[in-house]
Order: structure tokens, then sequence, then C-alpha cells
């Protein structure tokens, strides 16, 4: 059985967890440079306390009902697929303590606020997790098959040959690899007729050219785009749409 020491160690090693990072990187408050770190800094601090004292005064030493709040509110994050213990320590140190706080957040922004967290270049994986994350945090009723990182790889999560992101797609992963993972036998391409086995966007731009996308071909978009049959013929523009802005950037 827990105890009140037991809980006084959690809070405690919780807020040193938050405060050694500010410490060791020295940082100074007052100059205008720090203040977004600060602003993190005490909202983090802050919602610790306020969490972990929910049903007594401060004054007060902390009862086993505290517990559980600790961990209601410390298992929140944890309630997001691959996020372990670290990851959890890093993203409330960054200023992120709930699901909310995570909401609208881009998993480009959240690697590099762990970088310079950190003060290195953490492994890219760490982004496929973030990717993973937002996806989560952002997706009315998440699919648990996609919410596992290793799909969120740049061969899933970055534009493929054609400008499509298979990340998107519905089919993705339970009935499609990813396009590149199944070299361009997409499900589709039977059903237009041409005899082909493989999209002929993916067998010219990386079977011919050996190109990772189409993006700065001067004949894009050119009449290897064709249609997708199972879709609309809005829907279809509105997905074209799309993909020569994803390969345009």
């Amino acid at each position: 059985m827990k105890t009140k020491n037991d809980v006084n160690s959690l809070f405690t090693e919780r807020i040193l967890t938050v405060c050694a990072f500010f410490y060791t990187e020295k940082i100074l408050f007052v100059t205008k440079e720090n203040h977004l770190v600060a602003k993190k800094f005490f909202f983090a601090v802050t919602t610790l306390f306020t969490n972990f004292s929910v049903h007594h005064h401060m004054s007060q030493p902390p009862c086993l009902p505290c517990l559980s709040c600790y961990n209601t509110f410390m298992s929140e994050l944890r309630q997001i697929p691959n996020v372990g213990q670290q990851t959890e320590k890093d993203l409330i140190a960054m200023g992120y303590t709930t699901l909310e706080s995570l909401k609208g957040k881009k998993a480009e922004d959240l690697y590099r606020e762990e970088c310079a967290l950190r003060g290195v270049e953490i492994d890219r994986c760490q982004l496929y997790l973030y990717r993973a994350v937002e996806y989560f945090v952002n997706t009315e009723n998440p699919d648990p098959e996609k919410c596992k990182w290793w799909l969120w790889k740049d061969d899933f999560a970055q534009p493929s040959p054609c400008g499509a992101v298979c990340t998107e797609c519905d089919r993705f992963p339970k009935e499609c690899g990813g396009c590149r993972k199944i070299k361009g036998k997409v499900f589709w391409v039977p059903f237009t007729g041409t005899g082909e086995t493989v999209c002929p966007i993916y067998s010219c731009c990386v079977t011919g050219k050996k190109q990772q996308t189409c993006g700065g071909c001067p004949q894009l978009p050119c009449s290897r785009f064709v249609n997708d049959p199972t879709v609309s013929e809005e829907e279809n523009a509105a997905n074209l749409k799309k993909m020569l802005e994803r390969l345009a950037q």
C-alpha cells in the first residue's frame, strides 16, 4: 500500500523533473528571449501543484486520496499510445500537461521543442512518435491500428510519388501497406481497365526516373494522373489539387 511518504516522493520527483532542465540550462526568466520558456515552466509547476492538492489545503500534509488525484492527472498523457514515462516527462517539461494542451500542435514542432529541451538532435523515431500523437489527439475516432508510431515514418507520412499521403487513406494500414511498401501495386489499378498492375505514376517516377516524388516534373500533372473510379468527380478534383500542392512544396 502506498504511504504518505510515497505520495510525497512521487510529487517531489515530478517537480524536480520539471525544474532540472531549467536549472541546468541556467534560464534567466527576466530576459525577453526566455519569456516563453518561463511561462511554460510556471504553467507546468502550477498545474502539478493544483492537481496534487485538489482535495487538500497546501498547509496540510497530503493524504492517500491525493495519490488517486495525482495518478489520474499524470496518467492523462499516458493514455496516448506510444507515450511512455520519458516522453511524458519531456512533454510536461515543455509545458504540455493534458491531451487538450496538445491539440493543434504539429509533430514537427513538438520534435523541435524536445530537441531544444535536450540540447541535441534526438533520434528521428521520436518525430514519428509525435506524428502518431498528433493523429491521436486531433482525430475524433482514431484508428488503433494507425496509432502505431512506426506507421508514421516518412514513407507513410510524407507525400508518395503522386502527392497522396498514405496515413490519410482509410485503407492504410489494414488493407494497404503504403505505396512504397507495396511498390505501387495499389488496389484501384485493376479498375482502370488499362491492364496494368502497378500505378503508372509509380512506374514512371520511381521505377523509371528513380525519383521520390513527381515534384519538379515539367509535365506535372500528366495523363498518368487518372481519376480514382471509387470516388466522385468532385472528390477526384479536390484530391488532385491537394496532391499538386504537396508536390509543389
